[in-house]
């Protein structure tokens, strides 16, 4: 009975010393440059507010810049949001697309605060997406500034967001 309290004691002290000392690294990577990866809402996400329901692809995360297409029933929109276009007023700007590809296109993107807004209408959603397949870098640039999101492999998730906008559209 007393090696079992003691066999129990020395677990529970082995767990809370295993989570103490964890948890100042687990900290410090979340603080850390991690590697950033694309990221996909396979379904329909609603807002907060309960007002937009969407489907989303993204890159990057604060500190900014992060880029991302945001695809709602009325609206499809690739995003770029970094501290470089702060205090937009709704003006619209020429952006630069260069794909992984290597295909370069000039855009018009509306300047909010905060970062640039291209509205994807036509057949541009599918050209976008599809050119996510290849593996490179994406870059925008935008009033003298340049961004950059490596590309590697995420056919899955352009799978994924089409399937979800699909699921969007049909509801």
């Amino acid at each position: 009975m007393r090696i079992s309290g003691l066999v129990r004691w020395m677990r529970t002290a082995l767990a809370g010393a295993t989570v103490s000392f964890a948890l100042p690294f687990a900290v410090m990577a979340q603080q850390a440059d991690a590697p950033q990866r694309w990221e996909v809402n396979g379904t329909p996400q609603t807002s907060a507010d309960g007002r937009v329901t969407f489907c989303s692809l993204w890159y990057g995360r604060s500190p900014q810049p992060r880029v991302s297409i945001w695809l709602g029933p009325d609206r499809r929109q690739l995003n770029l949001v970094a501290t470089e276009f702060g205090g937009g007023s709704g003006d619209q700007v020429q952006a630069e697309l260069q794909f992984p590809s290597g295909l370069t296109g000039t855009v018009v993107a509306t300047h909010g605060d905060g970062g640039i807004g291209i509205g994807l209408t036509g057949g541009l959603l599918e050209e976008v997406l599809n050119e996510l397949r290849h593996s490179g870098e994406l870059v925008i640039t935008a009033n003298g500034h340049s961004f950059s999101f490596p590309v590697g492999n995420i056919s899955g998730a352009v799978d994924a967001v089409q399937d979800c906008h699909r699921q969007l559209l049909a509801s």
